[in-house]
């Protein structure tokens, strides 16, 4: 495997080194906090797995629909829902086409990616995105372009869902931290009961992964003035 040096431009890629901090006699708070942070999106993944394997092999071949191996990457019919009716646009094939037979194109991905987001079509953008992950899980900048265009159409729960999938990949991506911590206090109800604690636990988790990088300096600032803000709001 190559380095993420290597793979990905150092505009797309966070890097960094977490210090082993931990006391020999066991785990701290902050640990016990970022382990059920990743558990709980590991939880998800297993679910899913669990689904897609007790799904039935084709009746007229007596194939597995998901036989076609890692490097298979068939266009996905639209699910038929209220909100997803439509079909994928004119020109997705052709985009899908270049990065269907190398997968290594990555100016054929910032296409068809830059395509989907142009379209404004979310069935289509989701195909894009996850299929590009799988092989370029560290550009943190799309994870937040994914984030955003699932935001546009109101899908906030799936936002959210797709910032954790690119923490857990990124967990050491000081921006894409601050860009999930601007996501929940826009999101979250200002005077919501576990809002103040959903943010704060998140900054925790937030430091404890990313903490220690030579440039978490503006996480660090950003965790200090929300704290701030918080003293004063208590105060009046």
């Amino acid at each position: 495997m190559q380095s993420t040096a290597t793979l990905y431009p150092s505009s797309q890629v966070d890097e960094g080194n977490i210090n082993d901090s931990k006391p020999s006699n066991g785990l701290t708070d902050l640990d016990k906090q970022y382990a059920d942070f990743t558990a709980e999106i590991e939880v998800i993944e297993m679910e899913q797995t669990s689904e897609s394997k007790n799904e039935k092999p084709n009746e007229d071949t007596g194939e597995d629909p998901g036989d076609g191996g890692e490097s298979a990457c068939e266009i996905p019919t639209p699910p038929q829902t209220a909100e997803e009716l439509l079909p994928f646009p004119q020109e997705f094939a052709t985009f899908w086409k270049v990065v269907e037979e190398n997968n290594q194109d990555f100016t054929g991905w910032t296409y068809l990616l830059q395509y989907v987001e142009q379209e404004n079509h979310i069935v289509a953008a989701r195909s894009a995105f996850d299929h590009f992950f799988s092989h370029y899980p560290y550009c943190y900048g799309y994870w937040k372009k994914y984030a955003d265009l699932e935001r546009r159409h109101h899908n906030i729960v799936q936002a959210d869902e797709v910032y954790r999938r690119g923490l857990q990949a990124i967990p050491l991506s000081v921006d894409l931290w601050i860009h999930y911590l601007n996501f929940l206090m826009e999101t979250l109800e200002p005077d919501g009961p576990e809002t103040i604690s959903t943010i704060r636990a998140t900054f925790e988790h937030a430091v404890l992964a990313a903490g220690t990088d030579f440039r978490s300096d503006r996480l660090w600032e950003m965790y200090v003035n929300w704290e701030n803000e918080q003293g004063r709001s208590e105060e009046h």
